[in-house]
């Protein structure tokens, strides 16, 4: 999922998603990569869409821990009903009502 933005091969950014960065992580902690080691080599290739370098240091840090998973941890509470097409509905209805 990278969409190359016209600049040359040998100097271009690309998109990638924070999953991906994430993939990349563990890849590089395996490989006995250090946190600024992974963090320049992803501003390489990711320019401003790079993760912090906390948020690298902190997955580096699970990853060396033992975690395999490089998903979100499951979170606590009632999962979100609200969606883009109920808020839009809403606002309709009540624009509509307002008539």
């Amino acid at each position: 999922m990278c969409e190359s933005d016209n600049k040359s091969e040998n100097n271009s950014t690309a998109h990638i998603s924070v999953f991906e960065q994430r993939a990349y992580i563990k890849i590089q902690t395996i490989h006995g990569k250090t946190v600024p080691e992974i963090h320049a080599e992803l501003n390489e290739v990711c320019g401003t869409d790079t993760v912090d370098r906390s948020t690298v240091q902190r997955w580096h840090q699970r990853f060396r821990d033992g975690r395999i998973s490089i998903d979100n941890n499951p979170r606590s509470g009632r999962p979100s009903t609200v969606t883009q097409d109920n808020t839009n509905a809403a606002i309709l209805a009540t624009l509509l009502d307002e008539d």
